[in-house]
């Protein structure tokens, strides 16, 4: 899936947030495999496309380059705080990136 269209998922899901629609969990979890992590989001779907940095992430959200660097690589789960500081640098709603790391946390919970 390219960028554009995971951009058009998020859109979307975000629209249907808003209106108060959408799919439950279970419907958002893959049976695959693990579903996107945040830092993967956020690497692959912003900071890739729009050519910035994970330092120059980090100062834009007032954190440590090393909370950006364990975020992206998945070695921290993401908290409401870093959520409400990325709605503000990427325009995406602080729910779609606790949605995100919540249906992380659940693959993981029911694959140990």
């Amino acid at each position: 899936m390219g960028s554009n269209s995971w951009l058009t998922l998020a859109s979307t899901q975000s629209q249907k947030e808003r209106n108060g629609e959408g799919m439950n969990d279970k419907e958002r979890i893959p049976k695959n495999g693990p579903p996107t992590t945040p830092g993967e989001m956020l690497l692959k779907e912003f900071l890739e496309p729009l050519g910035m940095t994970q330092k120059e992430l980090a100062t834009r959200l007032g954190v440590s380059y090393s909370t950006v660097q364990r975020l992206i690589h998945n070695k921290t789960r993401l908290g409401v705080g870093i959520a409400c500081k990325l709605e503000l640098v990427t325009s995406m709603p602080a729910s779609f990136w606790i949605k995100l790391q919540r249906n992380l946390d659940m693959w993981n919970r029911g694959n140990r």
